[in-house]
C-alpha cells in the first residue's frame, strides 16, 4: 500500500528529529527544524483555487515551503526568481486558474515555443514517486544537488532524498559555475552522493571519485561518463513524467548512455526518431539563432538588451542578424529548414596564430567546445556564441590537460575573453584572488547606479510590497547577554559591511539610485519583558526606528526575560516599504 509524503516525512522526523537535513550556503535545519518551518512558513489560508507560486531567491526558503505545501496538500510550484519580471508575472497569473482537485505540483516549461505551459502532476504521481525508494541510499550518506531548485529533477530532493533520510546540501549559484568550487565542497564536507549535470561529470570524477560513492546525472544526452571508483547513474524524464522515470547504472562508458530501467509503477514508450536525428558530422551541441528582417537598422546589441527584459539567459540567442529578407516555403510560410546558419567568419577577429602553450591551450579548447575549425588568440568567447554551459566545459577541458595551471572560473572567463587575455592571466604570478584580477576597485562617489539584480528586487519588493516581504526571526540564547558586546558587534558589521548602510531611492525615471548611510548613532535598545504583555512590548519597540537596512529598512528589536533563570532574546527582522 503506498504511503503518502505527510505519512513518509512524518515517520522519519520522529525517528531522526536532530539529525541534519538540508544545508545551504552554511545554514543547516535538522529534520524536526524543516518540518515545524515548512509547516510555520505556508500558514497563510489557502482559498482552495488554483496554485501556489513559491518565488524565493534562497533555494532554501524555497524547499521549505515546498515541502510545507506537500505536507498540507496544496498544489503549488517552484518560480525561478531570478527569471525577468514579465515572465514570474505571467506564471503567476497562469497560477490563478482553476485545477483538477488531485493537482500536487505544477512545473512550468521552459516556453521555448512561446510562453511557459504548466504542466499539472497528480497526487497518484508524485505517490509514487513518494514510495519509490532508491535502494542504493543509506542514511549516513551526504548528498549535493547542483541542479537549480525550480528544475523539475529537483522533485527528487523532497520526494526521494527527504523520506530516505539523509542530509542534503544545496549548491550555490556561483558553485555551480566553477567546476573547482564542487569538488572543493564535495572533498571538504564529506558528500557521498551528488547530482550533476552532464557537462561536468568527468571533472567531477577526476578530483573527487575517492569521496564520491554515487553520481547522478541525466535531463540530456550523457556522453562517455564513467568511474570504477564512483558508481554513476544515468536518469532520464520529463515535466509530464515530474522527474526522472527511468534509471541506468553505468558499468562503461558509452557514446550514447542507454535509457535503463522504468522506475516502478510507471511505463515507457520509446518512440523513433524520424525527423529528429542529427546530421553525422555534428556534435549534438545547439546555440540558439536569431534572424530578423526590419525595414530600417536595427543593430544586434539593442535587440538583444530588449529580449534580457523578458527571457531567461538560456534563452538569449547565441547569435543575432537582421537579413534582408527570410526564405519562404510554397505554403507562404517561413522556411526554416532553408535558413542558412549564421556567418561565423563575420564573428571572428581577423586570425592571430597563437605563440605560447597557454595560448594553444586555450584556442584549441574554444574550438573545440565552439565547435570552431580555428580560433585565434583576439577571438571573443562570448561573440563567438559561447555561454555558461560552454564557459563550464572551456573549464574542464583546461583542467584536463593543463592540472597545474590555476583555475580560470566562469567568472574569469566571461570577463576576459580572448585566448590572449586568458593566456595572460595563466601566466601572471600576481597572488591575489580572482576577485583582484577582474574587478576593479570603486572609486568612492555620493551615489551609484544599482545593479540589474538590484533593481529586479527593488521593482519587485519595495514597489509592490506584500505580505511576503515580511520575515519574522528569533532566537534562544542560554545564559546572559551582554547587550552592549552585541551592539559593538552590529556596529562593526554596519562599518564593514557597505550593502548593510545602502539607501536606495526611486527616480523620476523609474529606475533606482543608491546612497551610502552612516552607522546609527542610537544604541540597540534593551527592554526586560515580563510573564505578560511580551507581545504588546516587542511591538512597541518594533515601531521605532533602530538600524540595519538592506535594500529596504530592516530593524533589530532585541529584549532579555528573566524566566525560569534563562535569558531569552527576541530578534524580530521585517522589511517595511518607506
Amino acid at each position: 500500500m503506498m504511503m503518502t509524503f505527510t505519512e513518509l516525512f512524518t515517520s522519519i522526523v520522529d525517528r531522526l528529529a536532530d539529525k541534519p537535513c538540508l544545508v545551504y550556503d552554511g545554514k543547516t535545519l535538522t529534520f524536526a527544524q524543516l518540518k515545524d518551518a515548512a509547516l510555520k512558513q505556508t500558514e497563510v489560508p489557502y482559498s482552495g483555487f488554483g496554485i501556489v507560486p513559491i518565488i524565493e531567491a534562497n533555494p532554501l526558503d524555497a524547499v521549505v515551503k515546498q515541502i510545507g505545501y506537500f505536507l498540507r496538500g496544496i498544489p503549488c510550484t517552484i518560480v525561478n526568481a531570478n527569471y525577468p519580471q514579465e515572465r514570474i508575472d505571467y506564471i503567476v497569473n497562469e497560477c490563478n486558474s482553476a485545477v483538477p482537485p488531485d493537482t500536487a505540483y505544477t512545473v512550468f516549461t521552459s516556453g521555448s515555443t512561446g510562453k511557459p505551459k504548466g504542466v499539472l502532476l497528480a497526487k497518484k504521481t508524485l505517490e509514487n514517486l513518494f514510495n519509490f525508494r532508491i535502494e542504493f541510499f543509506r542514511e549516513d550518506d551526504i548528498w549535493l544537488s547542483l541542479f537549480p531548485v525550480h528544475f523539475v529533477a529537483e522533485l527528487m530532493l523532497p520526494v526521494k532524498l527527504l523520506v530516505s533520510g539523509i542530509t542534503a546540501h544545496l549548491a550555490t549559484d556561483a558553485m555551480r559555475k566553477d567546476v573547482n568550487a564542487v569538488c572543493r565542497y564535495i572533498q571538504d564536507k564529506g558528500i557521498t552522493a551528488a547530482g550533476v549535470p552532464p557537462t561536468l561529470c568527468n571533472a567531477v570524477l577526476r578530483s573527487t571519485e575517492d569521496t564520491l560513492k554515487i553520481l547522478f546525472t541525466g535531463s540530456e544526452l550523457v556522453r562517455n561518463v564513467y568511474s570504477s571508483k564512483t558508481q554513476v547513474y544515468v536518469g532520464y524524464g520529463c515535466s509530464e513524467t515530474a522527474g526522472p522515470a527511468t534509471f541506468f547504472t553505468v558499468d562503461k562508458a558509452y557514446s550514447s548512455t542507454p535509457v535503463g530501467k522504468v522506475i516502478a509503477g510507471s511505463m515507457v514508450y520509446l518512440l523513433d526518431d524520424k525527423g529528429y536525428l542529427a546530421a553525422p558530422d555534428t556534435n549534438g551541441e545547439t546555440r540558439l539563432y536569431l534572424c530578423y528582417t526590419a525595414s530600417q537598422k536595427v543593430e544586434p546589441e539593442e535587440l538583444r538588451k530588449h529580449l534580457e527584459y523578458f527571457l531567461p539567459d538560456y534563452m538569449i540567442p547565441a547569435f543575432i542578424e537582421q537579413k534582408d529578407s527570410l526564405p519562404i516555403n510554397q505554403n507562404g510560410k517561413i522556411d526554416r529548414i532553408n535558413i542558412a546558419p549564421p556567418d561565423m567568419a563575420q564573428y571572428q577577429a581577423p586570425y592571430a596564430a597563437p605563440a605560447n602553450e597557454y595560448e594553444r591551450l586555450l584556442c584549441r579548447a574554444f574550438a573545440e567546445v565552439l565547435g570552431l575549425p580555428q580560433v585565434g588568440i583576439n577571438d571573443d568567447f562570448v561573440r563567438l556564441g559561447g555561454d555558461s554551459v560552454s564557459a563550464v566545459e572551456v573549464q574542464i577541458l583546461l583542467q584536463t590537460h593543463c592540472p597545474t595551471a590555476k583555475p580560470v572560473s566562469a567568472a574569469v572567463l566571461n570577463r576576459l575573453r580572448t585566448p590572449k587575455a586568458l593566456a595572460e592571466y595563466l601566466a601572471s604570478e600576481k597572488n591575489g584572488t580572482e576577485t583582484d584580477d577582474i574587478i576593479p576597485h570603486i572609486v568612492h562617489q555620493e551615489k551609484w547606479a544599482v545593479s540589474v539584480d538590484e533593481e529586479w528586487f527593488l521593482k519587485r519588493y519595495v514597489v509592490k510590497p506584500s505580505l511576503s516581504t515580511h520575515i519574522l526571526f528569533a532566537i534562544s540564547l542560554l545564559g546572559k547577554l551582554d547587550v552592549n558586546r552585541l551592539d559593538k558587534a552590529v556596529r562593526a558589521l554596519l562599518e564593514r559591511h557597505r550593502v548593510l548602510r545602502s539607501i536606495y531611492h526611486q527616480t523620476a525615471d523609474g529606475h533606482f539610485t543608491r546612497t551610502l548611510g552612516a552607522v546609527p548613532a542610537a544604541p540597540l535598545q534593551h527592554v526586560v519583558l515580563h510573564t505578560q504583555n511580551n507581545d504588546e512590548i516587542i511591538a512597541a519597540i518594533l515601531e521605532k526606528r533602530y538600524c540595519l537596512i538592506l535594500y529596504r529598512y530592516r530593524y533589530f528589536g532585541i529584549a532579555e526575560s528573566t524566566q525560569t533563570g534563562y535569558t531569552v532574546s527576541y530578534s524580530k527582522l521585517f522589511f517595511r516599504h518607506q
